[in-house]
């Protein structure tokens, strides 16, 4: 019985002893579980390698390691804030957001400036050698005589006032087809401002060319107007043209072309009546015949030169007349012939015509 206790007994220390040495055992691995962990880097998941004394130095230095984090059982809570990834090589898929991706807006394609047209050289037409307009003031129809040269005077008599024959250049101008008649004049001398002469109470009709009118009174009408008296230059082209004709109809006499003391009425007839067949090369009506005609020139030798003091408007020398009348033969009625007379005699075979601003 006794030695049945004993076997209990060594039975049960068998079983202490060996919890015992199995509570130790476990507790000596813990802790040296415990020493490998704390050896073994976070990162790296393996013990760190170790250069063996044999071998020399390497010259890189061995890259830092990183301080180890203890385990820790307190669980990290997840958050919102995402890790971020190291670039690399593979493309990392963005996930879409919330954002909405900004659309560019549609262009629009601009509103061409309209462009104003670009001035050209192009010039405008102006008016033709021989075209006609109405000057309002007075009523005078105007005969445009164009620019250029033209031949004036004659070399055929050396000892005349018409010698020599040469070319003389003028600008474009406006000349009266008529002479000034009655009926305008007596306008002006209604208006206050022309004189009046006894001509104009006379019974005569009112288209025939006012005479007796001096060289300052045909002034005043051409102030009142708003024209003036020609050059001689003037005149002779408007009558001649530019082929150096010796009549406005050409170098035959004709005696039923003009009223001259040759073949007229023995007095004056109505402006234009011998017109068109009279007519210069421009068209131009009376230019031979009828009355004579006031220019602004002073009766100086040839050649013809307007700066020479011979259109000196105040100078009271003698004033060149053209064109022959009615009480005088035909010869003076040739488109290059010239006469003078004082500025301040009226006479009844003398009248005058004007040339005209008229805007082109």
């Amino acid at each position: 019985m006794e030695r049945k206790w004993w076997l209990v007994i060594g039975s049960g220390g068998c079983i202490v002893a060996a919890f015992l040495a199995c509570f130790a055992g476990l507790l000596i691995l813990g802790i040296i579980l415990q020493d490998v962990t704390t050896e073994i880097p976070i990162s790296g998941g393996r013990p760190a390698s170790h250069t063996p004394a044999e071998e020399p130095p390497s010259p890189t230095p061995p890259p830092p390691t990183p301080t180890p984090i203890p385990p820790t059982d307190t669980p990290v809570p997840p958050t919102d804030t995402p890790t971020p990834v190291s670039p690399t090589d593979t493309p990392t898929l963005v996930l879409p957001t919330d954002t909405p991706t900004p659309v560019p807006p549609t262009p629009v394609p601009p509103t061409p400036t309209p462009v104003p047209p670009t001035p050209t050289d192009t010039p405008v037409p102006g008016p033709v050698a021989g075209e006609t307009r109405v000057w309002e003031k007075d009523g005078s129809v105007v005969v445009y005589i164009p620019p250029g040269e033209f031949l004036m005077g004659l070399s055929l008599y050396p000892e005349g006032s018409e010698y020599p024959q040469h070319t003389v250049y003028v600008d474009g101008f406006w000349i009266g087809k008529y002479e000034v008649t009655m009926a305008q004049y007596r306008r002006c001398v209604e208006a206050g401002a022309c004189h009046r002469t006894e001509e104009l109470y006379a019974r005569k009709p009112e288209d025939f060319p006012v005479v007796y009118v001096n060289w300052y009174r045909a002034q005043e009408y051409a102030q009142w107007a708003g024209g003036r008296l020609p050059t001689e230059a003037e005149w002779e082209k408007a009558a001649r043209g530019t082929d150096g004709r010796t009549y406005p109809w050409g170098d035959m006499w004709d005696p039923t072309r003009c009223n001259t003391k040759d073949s007229g009425p023995g007095g004056r007839t109505p402006v234009g009546a011998y017109s068109p067949a009279g007519d210069s090369p421009y068209g131009v009506s009376d230019m031979a015949g009828n009355v004579w005609e006031w220019t602004s020139s002073l009766l100086r030798p040839y050649p013809y030169n307007p700066s020479d003091g011979r259109e000196d408007p105040h100078s009271k020398e003698d004033r060149v007349i053209r064109g022959g009348g009615w009480s005088y033969v035909a010869d003076n009625s040739r488109s290059w012939i010239r006469y003078a007379a004082p500025p301040g005699e009226g006479r009844r075979s003398l009248g005058f015509r004007l040339v005209y601003p008229v805007a082109p």
